[in-house]
């Protein structure tokens, strides 16, 4: 599949980068091998110098908040007992009670991180802390460059980015990284990695299959 990308450039010098730095899948890896996805966003690094991946760090009572909505969906979905295996196995609505399952799953994996986390958000390229959050505009299909809400540290000059006008095919690599954000290793992403293919072993749907099938 080929994708295009964002071009970054300074008005002000000759700095330039792009947003493919941000392709890819990005993990935090569980003591049970869990995996979850990195909530990220492109922002500044002063160690790296330049615009990196860095980490997005929920507010925690938002997703709090979050699951009882998300168990009251999967209620209206599923009912109880064995209408709800029914359901599960055999109704129409089955792949949203999945993917509803797996979204409660995730945000109890992220508010367990969120509560264990000891550090601030980190750069995903060196793991250092020393970033700056910024928000990058829409430019995808735009005719003109985009003004970024950031000026270049060094310079002031101010940042722009545009669509590259160009589609490449590229090895989208994984990511992997401890809870606290600090870089494990890399490997090819042969596709956007599963949760259905990579659930723990106390998973709500296994427990379901162990009641109903022995």
């Amino acid at each position: 599949m080929s994708m295009t990308f964002g071009v970054i450039r300074c008005d002000a010098c000759d700095f330039g980068t792009n947003t493919m730095n941000n392709w890819g899948g990005f993990f935090y890896v569980f003591s049970d091998k869990y995996e979850l996805w990195v909530r990220r966003e492109l922002g500044w690094c002063y160690t790296c110098n330049t615009i990196q991946p860095i980490e997005y760090l929920t507010d925690i009572n938002k997703l709090i908040d979050v699951i009882p909505y998300l168990r009251k969906e999967l209620v209206k979905l599923t009912g109880h007992g064995i209408l709800r295996f029914l359901r599960r196995y055999f109704g129409k609505n089955r792949i949203e009670i999945e993917l509803l399952q797996e979204e409660i799953i995730k945000a109890e994996r992220f508010i367990a991180l969120l509560k264990a986390r000891q550090s601030p958000p980190k750069c995903l390229k060196c793991s250092g802390s020393k970033i700056a959050h910024f928000d990058i505009p829409e430019f995808y299909e735009k005719k003109e460059p985009q003004q970024i809400s950031f000026r270049h540290p060094g310079c002031n000059g101010q940042l722009w980015v545009e669509e590259s006008g160009l589609r490449i095919a590229a090895q989208m690599n994984s990511r992997y990284y401890t809870l606290e954000g600090d870089f494990i290793s890399e490997g090819d992403n042969q596709s956007p990695q599963s949760y259905y293919s990579k659930r723990p072993k106390d998973h709500p749907l296994d427990t379901i299959k162990r009641l109903y099938f022995g």
